[in-house]
């Protein structure tokens, strides 16, 4: 399923707008909707995902962020078709993708910065993996 601008579905008894595609990947698209009055980016699996993936994405959100650092998905959402996704925060406007770093098209200002960042992103994961999490 591809979704169009101003497309709409149904969750919880309530309309989500597609209000326009924010980018895609292998795994599927993240769209910029409109819920309950709020705004979220929605990821859609284009394939189905197994049993097992569903459930550790049930399991994550039922969980809740490990902390304020992740940004979360929020809510679970299944298609009569058997595909899915999930609702979640927008990025916040400062925000700086983690793999623009490793192709080199962001530079850290020192290496200073750097090593924080570096570990920043092990407490993190060490965070994520303390607590039961799992991510794929």
């Amino acid at each position: 399923m591809k979704f169009n601008k101003n497309d709409y579905f149904e969750y919880n008894n309530q309309q989500v707008k597609i209000l326009e595609l924010l980018g895609e990947g292998g795994q599927g698209e993240v769209y910029l909707v409109e819920y309950n009055k709020q705004k979220y980016a929605f990821k859609y699996y284009k394939e189905i995902p197994s049993s097992d993936f569903k459930y550790n994405l049930k399991n994550n959100i039922s969980k809740g962020s490990p902390s304020d650092s992740f940004l979360w998905p929020k809510e679970y959402i299944e298609f009569d078709d058997d595909t899915c996704g999930y609702l979640m925060d927008l990025r916040p406007k400062n925000y700086v993708s983690f793999v623009s770093y490793l192709t080199g098209t962001n530079q850290f200002k020192n290496k200073r910065i750097m090593l924080n960042w570096c570990i920043e992103l092990v407490k993190s994961f060490k965070l994520l993996h303390e607590k039961g999490f799992s991510v794929r």
